[in-house]
């Protein structure tokens, strides 16, 4: 209410209706539910709310805004298990401040400028594919068998390429990819594919 312009896009896969109630007449509220790419979404925004109360595992969704350079806000549980410094790459609120939150730092455009800066500098020294890859091949040692390179929730495609090219970068003769269990139906347990072999989704 305090920034009437501002408009709300929701990006995510089965939105429920009380989240497709909030696209009524007049809400300048968006639901676009699931999309085959969320790097138009990134282009246009101004910011990344992510208002997460309860959950598990890595908040991919973060470190993608990193990567694309859009300042994020936050609950604490948002962006558990992410080595971000709050206040230095993204800024973080309780539930209850949280609105708040956000329509302060899209009051302060210099402010979330260099939040996101910093925060895509973190992406690309602790989570760009290549670094995770020579992270978990120093960590497996040397190994005549497949060495397993990434750990993601997400059995998209360009997280499994990214995967084997850290691998390619990493030395390993072969790659695999794991996914996180318990993602059904669209889980995918094990892909292990020889470095420099033509990978077609």
């Amino acid at each position: 209410k305090s920034m009437p312009n501002a408009r709300l896009v929701v990006v995510g896969r089965d939105p429920g209706p009380d989240v497709m109630s909030l696209a009524r007449a007049g809400s300048n509220v968006e639901v676009a539910g699931n999309v085959e790419d969320v790097a138009p979404y990134y282009r246009a925004a101004h910011m990344l709310a992510v208002p997460l109360q309860s959950g598990g595992g890595t908040r991919l969704k973060i470190l993608e805004a990193f990567a694309a350079g859009v300042p994020v806000v936050s609950t604490p549980v948002g962006c558990e298990g992410i080595e971000a410094i709050p206040g230095s790459h993204l800024a973080v609120a309780e539930i209850q401040d949280f609105s708040a939150a956000v329509a302060k730092l899209l009051e302060q455009p210099h402010k979330a400028r260099v939040l996101a800066v910093r925060a895509r500098t973190l992406a690309r020294e602790k989570y760009d594919w290549s670094v995770v890859g020579r992270s978990a091949v120093e960590a497996l040692g040397p190994t005549p068998n497949d060495v397993v390179i990434g750990v993601t929730a997400s059995g998209r495609t360009p997280y499994v390429l990214g995967a084997l090219e850290a691998a390619h970068h990493a030395g390993a003769l072969t790659a695999a990819v794991i996914s996180a269990v318990g993602a059904a139906p669209r889980t995918q347990f094990l892909i292990a594919v020889p470095v420099g072999a033509e990978v077609i989704a």
